[in-house]
This record gives structure tokens, C-alpha cells and sequence, in this order.
């Protein structure tokens, strides 16, 4: 087990404590109701598919509104994404990458960052401008959290086969919805993986 129950039970606490970094205060406006929306677009058909209509349909607004708050489908899909970059540290476990990958999946459970990160990852299957945008936003934002050893090089190695691992089981779980992963949570996701993320480590 990678963990007690009573240190899951803490963890899970801090998360959620954590995850409400990212909430915005206050009451609803037109702005974060399209946002919401977008998320919810975004997530489902990916970034080809969405556009600045269907998003205000799903808003309840014009769409020369959403133009006006975010100028295009690309402004829209960077405002959804930059939430990562206040990702907040303390979110993931200080210690080994078994812990980090628990926290990463329950992220995806996570009623806030769960829907962006669906719309980032789903954008960026199939769409050249969305893996660049995450490239860009949340990979680097996983990056600084994550507990990497050795010079930049191996640092860069051990990124990208843990990224994906990550991501790829994130995909086949939360997206894909795989018959074999889609009751796991995710303690058992961070088990299955364990193994391979231990040789990286050593590595």
C-alpha cells in the first residue's frame, strides 16, 4: 500500500484545501459562467471541435460576449488553461513519485481542476495548437511539483516518460473511460503504476 488509511485520509484534507487555491471567489459572472462553459466544451469535444457559439449557447450569452471577454477560440482555450500556472506546491505530497501520481489523478477527480484538465488533455488530442498550449501551460505547471533527481538532462528524460505514463493512464481512465482502469481511483492508479515509476526514480 502506498499509504496508511489515516494518511490518506490527511492527504485528502490537505488536497482539498489546496485545490480551493484555484476557485474563484464571489458571485457568478457572464465572464466565469462562459468559462465554465468552455471548460465543459473543451472537455468534451476537444479544441477542433468547439466553438465561440456553441460555448455561448452553453453560457446563455451572446457570442460577441465571449469575443469581447477573450477576442477568439484561442484566448478562450488560454484562459481555461492558465489556471495551472497557480497550481499551488503544496497540492502534491512531498516525497516519491507514487505519491505525486495519487495527487495527479486525484486532481482529475477534483470538481475544479478535473474539468480543465479534461479540457487541456482532450484539446490537445488531435489538435496541433492544443498540445502546444499545453505544452506550454501545464506540463511546466506539473513540472515544478514534481520530484525529479539528477542534472537537467536526466531531469528532461525522467519528465517526459513520466509524463507519459501520467498522462496516458489519465487518458485511458478519466477520457477513454478503459473497461480495466475506469473503477480505479486514485491510490489504485498510483499502485499500478508504482513499480514502473520506482525505476525511474533509481534510474
Amino acid at each position: 500500500m502506498l499509504k496508511t488509511m489515516k494518511e490518506r485520509e490527511g492527504n485528502a484534507n490537505s488536497l482539498k484545501k489546496a485545490l480551493r487555491v484555484g476557485r474563484r471567489p464571489g458571485e457568478s459572472t457572464a465572464r466565469e459562467d462562459i468559462l465554465d462553459a468552455a471548460c465543459e466544451r473543451f472537455a468534451e469535444v476537444g479544441y477542433e471541435a468547439t466553438t465561440i457559439r456553441s460555448v455561448a449557447t452553453s453560457a446563455g450569452v451572446d457570442p460577441a460576449l465571449v469575443m469581447h471577454y477573450f477576442k477568439n477560440k484561442e484566448g478562450l482555450f488560454q484562459a481555461v488553461a492558465v489556471d495551472f500556472e497557480q497550481i499551488p506546491e503544496t497540492l502534491f505530497s512531498v516525497g516519491s513519485l507514487a505519491h505525486f501520481a495519487e495527487d495527479y489523478f486525484r486532481m482529475w477527480e477534483d470538481p475544479h481542476w478535473g474539468n480543465r484538465i479534461r479540457a487541456v488533455v482532450r484539446s490537445a488530442v488531435g489538435s496541433s495548437r492544443g498540445t502546444e498550449l499545453m505544452q506550454q501551460i501545464f506540463i511546466p505547471a506539473v513540472q515544478k511539483a514534481m520530484p525529479l533527481g539528477g542534472n537537467e538532462e536526466e531531469k528532461t528524460q525522467k519528465l517526459t516518460t513520466v509524463g507519459t505514463l501520467l498522462i496516458g493512464t489519465a487518458l485511458a481512465r478519466y477520457i477513454m473511460e478503459v473497461p480495466m482502469l475506469k473503477d480505479l481511483g486514485p491510490q489504485q492508479l498510483a499502485e499500478r503504476l508504482a513499480p514502473a515509476l520506482r525505476a525511474i526514480e533509481a534510474s
